[in-house]
């Protein structure tokens, strides 16, 4: 007996699942979401589907392989900042498409002993099960994503002969990076940053006025911000040292700190949001 298998459909369906399972994972570890990337990335992933099935690879080495790819895919979505990263995130893209792979047998078996041929109105049994596969996969990361947020950091940060400690509030929804070297931003009160670098510095930084940094020697870094619907650039500082430290671990992050004209308490009782991604 053989099966007919369309490249064209096999590549639709492995494009469709790992885009899905690309963006379920970026929403998992707070990393920003840019659809072509994704798009670019679930597209290698869609060819490379179709070329395993076209030279029939099996054995040890497709493992080595699908390993390989999901990194250069994660490589290629988000960028690299390390290997170890890129393979942190590259298993959580795999627990992803497990999970998302498991809802869907899971229904698709429902369906078939108790469906009796049922189909929905201009549509296919899988169709339908696909469509409430990824409602329901996006519901339960949203839970864990919400219950991640309700977490608070205790960031530790030096410059020059200062260092200071303050709160900062996990917030999945902080995509801040800086545009050209891609390190995450940490938007803190200017009530705080004064106290790391003095309050002119922090006034000069919270203004860009570009001289009077200079002076300083500060290379300030400017960060497209869009709030209330507006775009505007904020302007920010790479620390000498900054360490992140919850339930009893410490982490040393390399991000930037972005004084904001905000009282010290702001962000829900606290003088800062930090995403959850730089958490230990």
């Amino acid at each position: 007996m053989e099966t007919t298998v369309y490249a064209d459909v096999l590549f639709f369906v492995n494009f469709s699942m790992d885009f899905i399972t690309l963006w379920i994972s970026a929403i998992i570890s707070s990393r920003p979401r840019k659809a072509l990337r994704m798009s670019l990335a679930a597209a290698f992933g869609g060819l490379y589907g179709v070329l395993s099935v076209i030279f029939r690879l099996g054995g040890g080495i497709t493992y080595l392989l699908a390993g390989a790819v999901s990194i250069i895919m994660c490589l290629i979505a988000f960028g690299a900042e390390s290997l170890l990263s890129l393979i942190k995130q590259s298993a959580l893209v795999w627990g992803c498409g497990a999970l998302l792979g498991g809802v869907m047998t899971a229904l698709l078996s429902i369906g078939t002993s108790y469906g009796n041929g049922i189909s929905p109105p201009g549509g296919s049994l899988l169709g339908l099960i696909a469509a409430i596969s990824v409602v329901a996969v996006y519901i339960t990361v949203r839970m864990i994503c919400n219950t991640k947020n309700k977490r608070s950091a205790t960031v530790r940060a030096k410059w020059k002969d200062r260092e200071i400690s303050f709160s900062a509030l996990c917030d999945s929804g902080n995509l801040l990076r800086d545009p050209l070297s891609g390190d995450p931003v940490i938007p803190v009160s200017r009530e705080i940053v004064s106290r790391l670098c003095g309050k002119d510095t922090c006034d000069s930084i919270l203004c860009l006025d570009a001289d009077k940094l200079s002076e300083l020697g500060i290379s300030v870094r400017l960060i497209p911000h869009r709030s209330d619907g507006q775009s505007t650039v904020i302007g920010g500082f790479l620390p000498d040292l900054i360490t992140v430290e919850c339930d009893k671990k410490k982490r040393q992050v390399r991000c930037v700190i972005a004084p904001r004209p905000c009282p010290k308490n702001y962000y829900a009782g606290h003088g800062a949001t930090i995403s959850p991604s730089l958490l230990p």
